[in-house]
């Protein structure tokens, strides 16, 4: 009898040891995608700053670099890529919901519009000009979008990554 229930007593060192092993690659991942991106956001700045970089406006002229236009039509490139990942999150939050995803998933996205988000302000603050109706409009939009994001996030239950 003893011995039969010996294996349903005591858990196997190894499942012990697998329990962390998924969460603790998930956090390595999460960190070296920050690190990722701050150092191509140091590169990318840098290039701006040195005047290596020749960008083209919205309308396809030749931009010089550290020009008004030239920090809108990145302001402008940073805001795309920032709805772009609201909106991988709205899709990654409705496979959470219909099961299709774990909140690992969920946590991605999430991370990675808080990222898109970071960047986008700081391109913003780096703009130094006025908007125009258009931009102030869009940058509004924006913010609501984060925050609707932000609320959905804290209502699935999953832990902030």
């Amino acid at each position: 009898d003893d011995e039969r229930l010996a294996p349903l007593v005591a858990p196997a060192p190894q499942a012990r040891q697998t329990r962390w092993l998924k969460p603790a690659i998930y956090v390595a991942c999460a960190l070296g995608g920050a690190v990722l991106v701050a150092a191509l956001s140091a590169i990318i700045s840098s290039g701006d700053a040195s005047g290596t970089f020749r960008g083209t406006a919205a309308n396809g002229s030749s931009v010089e670099p550290g020009s008004v236009a030239n920090a809108m039509a990145m302001l402008d490139r940073r805001a795309d890529t920032l709805a772009l990942a609201i909106s991988a999150f709205e899709d990654r939050a409705r496979m959470f919901e219909a099961k299709q995803m774990t909140c690992a998933g969920l946590q991605r996205g999430l991370q990675q519009m808080e990222d898109s988000w970071l960047v986008y302000n700081i391109a913003r603050r780096e703009t130094l000009a006025p908007f125009d109706g258009a931009r102030e409009e869009r940058d509004r939009n924006l913010y609501a979008d984060v925050r609707s994001v932000e609320r959905r996030f804290e209502r699935s239950g999953c832990p902030r990554p």
